[in-house]
């Protein structure tokens, strides 16, 4: 088929940006070009059409763009459809993000007329650089950035995903294995063992519905348990429940997502508890060493009395022998 019949899918919230797409590649002749301005808008064009190439953008007003993407990749008629992401950033993290869905390449804004086409056209032939390249330049881009200062601890992160549907942890296991250690359950029990293990999990993604033991009990014992009482639990859920958000912070989780998962707000809630948690571990360590310096303080004031009690002896006994 002839590239310039192939059927494209422009999804773009920003009506100028979605325009200047369109018009671009009507401009050097493409024919089937279908515009939608959120992920909701753009599931008729799904559902109707074999697409071959979906232009979509980061952020929607509606989901973001990878999360588009995963519900697009259930269809079985789109197991061959390409995926261009329009963004205005992207960092190593989620080009890692976007190599695990496959999406094919990206665009950065502004971009030119001339970068639009060539990429939608190389997508579509094929001839297009594998994102593994764009690591490499991206990371070449900020060779002049002071990196921040990370421990062996943060690079051996380790996070634990209960859920007892292996399709999900896939998933989700597909989002954070370039970043950190996984380790996986299938049931509260497994979730259990794990934890009282000699390498706990620095966080656990804990599902709520599972059978035989619920998400909720298995937090509940792990907060009970002075050893694992510490270690940060996020829900994960299907439902927008209030009462059972209510009942998950009250028994101590620290956070919940709701599914399907968003990739990018997956990394950045776990960024941000990895990094809270580690800032308590630290005030407690202050705590404790100020503790052992009072009890040393005072034991050195003892011994010192001591001391000059058993001089105040020597030197009596001194006197009494001259």
């Amino acid at each position: 088929m002839d590239i310039l019949s192939k059927n494209i899918l422009i999804i773009e919230s920003d009506e100028t940006t979605r325009n200047i797409i369109h018009s671009n590649l009507k401009a050097v002749g493409f024919k089937k070009i279908v515009s939608a301005n959120s992920g909701y808008d753009a599931i008729n064009s799904i559902d109707e059409r074999q697409l071959d190439i979906i232009i979509i953008a980061m952020n929607l007003s509606d989901v973001d763009g990878f999360s588009m993407i995963q519900r697009v990749k259930k269809y079985p008629q789109h197991s061959m459809t390409k995926y261009l992401l329009i963004t205005n950033d992207i960092s190593p993290e989620e080009i890692d993000i976007a190599i695990n869905l496959g999406i094919d390449d990206f665009i950065i804004k502004p971009f030119t007329h001339t970068d639009l086409t060539r990429t939608v056209q190389s997508v579509l032939s094929g001839t297009h650089p594998p994102l593994e390249s764009k690591v490499s330049a991206n990371n070449n881009d900020s060779e002049n950035i002071e990196p921040s200062i990370v421990t062996d601890k943060a690079q051996k992160q380790t996070i634990l995903v209960v859920d007892d549907l292996s399709s999900n942890i896939d998933v989700i296991s597909s989002f954070l294995k370039n970043k950190y250690i996984i380790r996986v359950a299938k049931n509260g029990k497994k979730a259990l063992s794990i934890t009282r293990s000699d390498k706990q999990p620095d966080l656990i993604l804990l599902d709520i519905m599972m059978p035989e033991m619920s998400g909720f009990d298995v937090c509940l014992q792990l907060k009970q348990d002075p050893a694992t009482a510490d270690i940060p639990v996020i829900f994960l859920t299907g439902n927008n429940n209030e009462q059972d958000i209510a009942k998950g912070l009250k028994i101590g989780a620290v956070d919940f997502i709701h599914k399907p998962v968003s990739p990018a707000v997956l990394l950045a809630r776990i960024d941000i508890h990895l990094k809270l948690q580690q800032t308590i571990d630290n005030v407690k360590s202050e705590i404790d060493i100020s503790l052992e310096n009072k009890s040393l303080q005072k034991e050195i004031l003892r011994l010192k009395k001591s001391n000059d009690k058993l001089k105040a002896i020597i030197s009596s006994n001194n006197l009494k022998i001259k």
